[in-house]
């Protein structure tokens, strides 16, 4: 799903080196001109408030994550089926990216810290062609060489993910949640950038409807 303000779109899925696209999840969020303002701890108190965490609700992590697999007692916790296998969602990563941009994830302080952690080098080909550097093959090779970005990307062999905070000049800053599943789409390092390219272009080609944006931008 794309949704943007709100609003769901169904883009026609395109082919890239011979795979026809189909995202699993794909969350772009276009915030109101006060979403990333920080906000009063009060409104995040504790877990019992249902409506602070409404989006963590369908998810499970309780698992570690595995270069070979789960063994002994981990395994037999996880099930024979799996059923007990950690599930996130787009909506709960772009919940969390959400509370640590806007200074409510844990503390202020301590969201700065996790922000300074997630920033990633667009412009850095020495870093970008490290291995392993989260933004070759990911959101981050498909922006403009100037846009700001802070994300955290996770892959195996079965799936793809990446969660972005991008600052795009002459755009507002937007959040960014893409998760892509199958052995060879996981492999795919051209999706990623294909679609964060495209996502930024048509923001750009339609900027004019965010109107509460700076209009000098």
């Amino acid at each position: 799903q794309i949704i943007i303000n709100g609003e769901r779109a169904k883009p026609n899925a395109p082919t890239i080196g011979g795979i026809s696209l189909k995202l699993t999840s794909l969350n772009a969020v276009i915030p109101s001109d006060s979403c990333f303002k920080p906000i009063p701890n009060k409104r995040m108190a504790g877990p019992t408030n249902k409506a602070a965490t409404p989006n963590f609700k369908p998810i499970n992590i309780n698992q570690k994550t595995w270069a070979d697999g789960p063994y002994g007692r981990e395994k037999k916790f996880l099930g024979e089926m799996k059923k007990s296998r950690n599930v996130l969602t787009t909506n709960a990563v772009a919940r969390l990216f959400h509370n640590i941009v806007s200074g409510t994830a844990v503390s202020l302080e301590r969201s700065m810290q996790m922000m300074s952690l997630l920033k990633r080098a667009v412009d850095d080909i020495d870093y970008n062609s490290s291995t392993e550097n989260q933004v070759t093959g990911f959101l981050g090779e498909g922006l403009p060489k100037n846009a700001e970005l802070w994300s955290k990307a996770g892959w195996t062999s079965q799936v793809r993910h990446d969660a972005a905070y991008i600052k795009a000049p002459g755009l507002p800053p937007f959040l960014f949640i893409m998760f892509i599943e199958g052995e060879e789409n996981s492999k795919n390092k051209k999706i990623f950038p294909f679609v964060s390219e495209l996502i930024v272009e048509k923001l750009y080609l339609n900027k004019e409807y965010f109107y509460y944006w700076d209009n000098e931008n």
